[in-house]
């Protein structure tokens, strides 16, 4: 009994602990898109920053190597005394700033950012962040009107390479999709000339029909990526990233059974200055639902109404609708 009282509070803390990480997450990236950090003389506070969300991104630990400058190893040599100082200090005056950016009303949140000692570091520096509540927190079984996404990166791809596939794909698929169409055309007049019903025809066209309807599908993914940097892959553009998913796991994992056939996509990132396309899963679950005990997945999807991309329950959709900012990981109740 005492084993499984022990494996039960083990569960909880991982649990704690990752709901932790989304709630960091979410609020460093609320403040790389705030003013405060954006504004000029700010440049190295908001680097550290992005470094802390691609860290605890990761599920990785801070250290020093992580806030290393380029400049500052060719001067001082990577892993120096010199060196760590000067993350020290810069370490310092973010934690400043961060502390100047919650005495606004405007950057007034329920929870905040505070700087915390590492647990596994054999040096206690107080590197690691933590959220702490501004506020008193809701009561069982008020509505949530907040979601928080987990983001979880399948894989990325250099934008230059991927422009390069699409590139080549246009090249053939569009005469392709022309020809196909045609001979779709031509099967439905023989059709509709035959006095016979041939059923082979009546197939051919079908399957033309199907192929072309597959491309304008992957070409509306495109165009809605490239106008908004972000887009839901379609079951056809699915069907596209398996070929490059199938060789990764057949190598890597030696077995295809780990491959995902969840809701995946398409959005742009920035590392070290280099532009990469990145395919994303994200997982959340209905605030409102949850204050009833309840466990109800959220579905993104695009709305053509008012061109936005929103959260909706599964259990609920009409009434339980959230906001999506893939940025900000974070939604908040639409309310029509």
């Amino acid at each position: 009994m005492s084993e499984e009282k022990e494996k039960l509070s083990e569960k909880k803390k991982e649990e704690l602990t990752e709901e932790k990480r989304k709630l960091i997450l979410a609020e460093l990236a609320r403040l790389i898109e705030s003013e405060y950090f954006n504004r000029k003389g700010k440049e190295l506070r908001l680097e550290y920053l992005r470094r802390y969300f691609r860290i605890y991104e990761k599920g990785e630990e801070p250290a020093y190597e992580h806030f290393y400058q380029e400049k500052d190893i060719k001067k001082h040599g990577r892993g120096s005394k010199e060196i760590n100082n000067i993350v020290e200090k810069n370490l310092k005056r973010l934690k400043e700033d961060i502390e100047n950016f919650y005495k606004y009303k405007e950057n007034s949140s329920s929870i905040k950012l505070v700087f915390v000692e590492c647990k596994s570091s054999k040096r206690k520096k107080k590197f690691c962040l933590d959220v702490v509540p501004t506020a008193l927190p809701e009561r069982k079984g008020s509505l949530g009107s907040i979601v928080i996404y987990n983001k979880k990166v399948k894989y990325r791809i250099p934008m230059q390479t991927f422009n390069s596939i699409v590139n080549i794909f246009s090249f053939v698929g569009y005469p392709f999709v022309v020809v196909i169409g045609l001979i779709g055309l031509a099967d439905l007049w023989m059709i509709s000339t035959s006095n016979k019903q041939d059923w082979s025809y009546l197939i051919l066209a079908v399957i033309c029909g199907i192929i072309v309807l597959g491309f304008l599908s992957l070409a509306i993914d495109y165009f809605r990526f490239q106008k908004y940097n972000f887009t839901s892959i379609s079951a056809p553009a699915r069907l596209f990233f398996l070929l490059f998913e199938l060789p990764i796991h057949i190598i890597r994992y030696k077995s295809i059974s780990k491959i995902s056939f969840s809701q995946q996509f398409l959005e742009t990132d920035i590392i070290d200055d280099k532009f990469y396309v990145i395919v994303t899963e994200y997982e959340a679950f209905c605030p409102i639902c949850k204050s009833y005990g309840k466990n109800s997945k959220i579905k993104i999807d695009f709305d053509r109404k008012k061109h936005r991309f929103i959260g909706s329950c599964v259990q609920n959709p009409l009434e339980h609708k959230f906001s999506f900012d893939y940025v900000t990981l974070r939604g908040k109740r639409i309310v029509e």
